[in-house]
């Protein structure tokens, strides 16, 4: 990643300037194509994406943390983000209610925080 600025900060001071810019763009993983962006959010420390997988997750959305886009090609419309299909995959269920909660929200951190290295990890476990 290029700078580590938390799990729920887009990577990039910059990116954060980009207002709903990444609507509609491509999101790749290490190891290929998760879908495309839903929504995105860019508050500092509450950024996020919400990102629709098509058909591979059963039609579902999943919603990933800022943090873990480490890479934004403009030319082709794409963000890369530092996680697999199968930590994608594994995540917790898409809540089209909860999804900007709180306890929401620790979950989807426990769940990429040892794929993003330990930094910003809640500090309290899920219930």
């Amino acid at each position: 990643m290029s700078e580590n600025r938390g799990l729920w900060s887009w990577s990039e001071e910059r990116w954060e300037d980009e207002r709903e810019r990444f609507d509609g763009w491509d999101v790749e993983a290490q190891d290929g194509e998760l879908g495309s962006v839903a929504e995105a959010r860019y508050e500092n420390g509450g950024a996020y994406l919400v990102v629709n997988t098509g058909t591979w997750i059963f039609g579902e959305k999943v919603l990933l943390p800022a943090g873990l886009v480490d890479r934004v090609d403009p030319d082709a419309k794409q963000l890369h983000v530092d996680v697999t299909r199968d930590q994608v995959e594994k995540a917790p269920p898409f809540d089209a209610e909860g999804y900007r909660e709180q306890d929401y929200r620790e979950a989807i951190s426990y769940h990429y925080y040892p794929a993003y290295g330990g930094v910003e990890a809640p500090t309290e476990q899920p219930r």
